[in-house]
């Protein structure tokens, strides 16, 4: 795990900060590995719903799997982790695109 990744790509700065995926990562992710079914538990949520949020963030390389636990009934358990401890924005390289994404980060970090 990284200690600090710069992120500037509208895609991944979008797909961050929608409000589940940012609990996620912040409160989560970047503290250790969890699996589906503890996020799940976590955040009240579905797991299913976890797992929509989780693929996401592996699109755009934010999350990735660390590892894999049997259970004794067989089930195989996925643990996810954020691709690094702390995130920062490359606000350069945003105010140089045009597609408003600079403004919809800004907006998303007044109001956490």
């Amino acid at each position: 795990m990284k200690d600090l990744e710069i992120i500037s790509d509208p895609s991944s700065i979008k797909t961050l900060f929608e409000k589940t995926r940012s609990l996620i990562m912040f409160r989560y992710l970047v503290n250790g590995a969890m699996t589906v079914k503890q996020l799940s538990d976590a955040l009240g949520k579905n797991p299913g719903t976890i797992l929509h949020h989780i693929d996401k963030l592996k699109e755009v390389g934010l999350v990735v799997q660390e590892r894999t636990e049997a259970t004794i009934t067989g089930i195989v358990q996925r643990y996810y982790r954020a691709t690094a401890r702390e995130y920062r924005l490359g606000f350069g390289q945003m105010m140089e695109s045009d597609n408003g994404v600079s403004k919809f980060a800004h907006s998303r970090l007044t109001s956490m």
